[in-house]
């Protein structure tokens, strides 16, 4: 059976729903639990904003095993029955100028490097990064999690905007505006 493409907490409340709407009449949570499983089996279940500290994918923070310092990690996704998980690679923002974009280039620059040593070096044989919807129903078909890169604060993008094609050669599908600062695309809510 083909499964479908849901991301993250709006995956999660549909087949909440679903299941809920199926349950009024047998409230047990035993089949509610069931039904849920049911549902899990016949989508693709993507978290759609996980942070990564600027250690991941390193022996100080391997995602890999069960990892204390990490909310998410290969073996809880795997426990919870998660497909895939967006990775972010969160930029905080600083000063509009040119040291401050190169700064926050080398910031992106590190985790996007550490999504593709997590995916390409550590665990190849468990995730896979994903850069199209046709990877990523590939990867959940072959029974492997999903990671896809999403950058958090376009910052880094500054004034240049051939950095969108950049990034996006580096396998980012997502990029926030901005975060807790202005920038040059921009302004924040502060």
């Amino acid at each position: 059976m083909t499964k479908r493409w849901s991301v993250g907490l709006s995956g999660f409340l549909l087949a909440v729903l679903a299941v809920s709407s199926n349950c009024v009449e047998s409230p047990s949570s035993v089949d509610f639990l069931q039904k849920a499983r049911e549902i899990n089996q016949r989508i693709t279940l993507l978290d759609s904003h996980v942070d990564i500290p600027l250690d991941y994918a390193t022996e100080a923070v391997d995602p890999g095993v069960l990892n204390d310092s990490l909310r998410v990690d290969l073996v809880k996704m795997a426990r919870g029955e998660v497909n895939g998980v967006f990775l972010a690679a969160y930029v905080p923002q600083d000063t509009c100028n040119a040291s401050g974009y190169e700064r926050a280039r080398e910031i992106a620059g590190t985790r996007i490097e550490a999504i593709h040593r997590l995916c390409e070096t550590m665990y190849p044989d468990r995730i896979e990064l994903a850069r199209s919807t046709e990877d990523v129903l590939r990867i959940a078909g072959q029974g492997r999690q999903i990671a896809v890169i999403g950058m958090e604060n376009g910052y880094p993008i500054g004034r240049d905007l051939s950095m969108l094609d950049h990034y996006y050669g580096l396998g980012v599908r997502y990029i926030t505006l901005c975060h807790n600062g202005h920038n040059d695309i921009c302004d924040s809510a502060n």
